[in-house]
C-alpha cells in the first residue's frame, strides 16, 4: 500500500504539485485515492468497500475533534496539514466527484488536469475548473461544501410501505450543524431472496427531503449507501 501510494505521487504530488500548502490535498489525497484504486483492482470491490468504510470512519472521528475544512487557510504550521483531511477526506472527495460527474468525465478531467499542471503547480479552483470543462457541470457548490468548508451530512432518515400505492415513502433530514449538503444518495432495497440490492439515488438538497418509490413488495430490507459512494454519518429506519 505503502508503495502504490509513493509511485502515485510520481504524477501527482511531484510533478503536478500543489501551488500552496493549504491545497496540500492535491498531493495527498490524490495519491490516497489512486492507493485505493490499485487495491480494488488487484483485490475487487469487497476490499474496495472495506477500506473506504475505514477511511470514512477516520473523517468521522477526525471530524469529531477539529472541525477543519480540507483547505483550511488558518493554519500556518504546514506540518499540521498532513492530517485525516488532507489524505482520507481528500481521497474521498475524489470518489465522490467521480460519482458526481461521471466515471469517464472524471478520467478525462484526471488527465487534463495533469497535462495542463505536469511539472508545474495547481489551486484546488484549478482542478474545479477543468472538471466544470470537461463535465460541463457548475461544480461551485460540491467544491465549496467537501473543501472549503468543514463537516459532511448526517442524516435521520424512515420510511414507510404504502402497500395500497405500491411505493415506498421517504423521509430523510440533514441533522448536522451548520451548512447544508447537496448529494446524491444511493438506497438499495433488498427483496426476500435478493443477493444484490435494487439500487436508486435520490437528490438530497434541503434539510428534509421526502420523495417515494414505486415498489411490487414488501422489502425484505432496505440499506443507505449500498455501495460505499457517500462520506456521511447516518440511517433509514422503518
Amino acid at each position: 500500500m505503502l508503495i502504490a501510494h509513493e509511485i502515485a505521487h510520481q504524477w501527482f504530488g511531484d510533478s503536478a504539485s500543489e501551488k500552496e500548502w493549504h491545497h496540500i490535498w492535491l498531493s495527498e489525497g490524490f495519491a490516497t485515492y489512486f492507493c485505493l484504486l490499485y487495491t480494488w483492482f488487484v483485490h475487487g470491490e469487497d476490499k474496495r468497500r472495506a477500506e473506504m468504510i475505514t477511511d470514512r470512519n477516520q473523517v468521522i472521528n477526525y471530524h469529531k475533534k477539529a472541525q477543519l475544512p480540507v483547505v483550511n487557510l488558518a493554519v500556518t504550521d504546514w506540518m499540521k496539514l498532513l492530517n485525516v483531511n488532507s489524505y482520507q477526506k481528500g481521497s474521498w472527495v475524489l470518489h465522490m466527484l467521480r460519482q458526481e460527474v461521471g466515471n469517464e468525465n472524471f478520467w478525462t478531467g484526471i488527465r487534463e488536469y495533469y497535462r495542463a499542471f505536469q511539472n508545474s503547480n495547481a489551486l484546488t479552483e484549478d482542478l474545479q475548473r477543468i472538471m466544470e470543462k470537461v463535465s460541463g457541470r457548475d461544480l461551485k457548490q460540491f467544491f465549496n461544501q467537501w473543501i472549503f468548508a468543514a463537516g459532511h451530512p448526517v442524516i435521520d432518515g424512515s420510511w414507510t410501505l404504502d402497500a395500497a400505492a405500491k411505493n415506498l415513502q421517504f423521509s430523510v433530514e440533514q441533522v448536522q450543524k451548520g451548512q447544508l449538503f447537496n448529494f446524491p444518495l444511493e438506497i438499495g432495497i433488498f427483496q426476500e431472496g435478493d443477493v444484490y440490492p435494487r439500487i436508486e439515488t435520490v437528490r438530497i438538497d434541503k434539510q428534509t427531503n421526502k420523495f417515494s418509490i414505486p415498489i411490487t413488495a414488501k422489502p425484505a430490507r432496505i440499506v443507505v449507501d449500498p455501495r460505499i459512494n457517500l462520506l456521511f454519518e447516518g440511517s433509514l429506519r422503518n
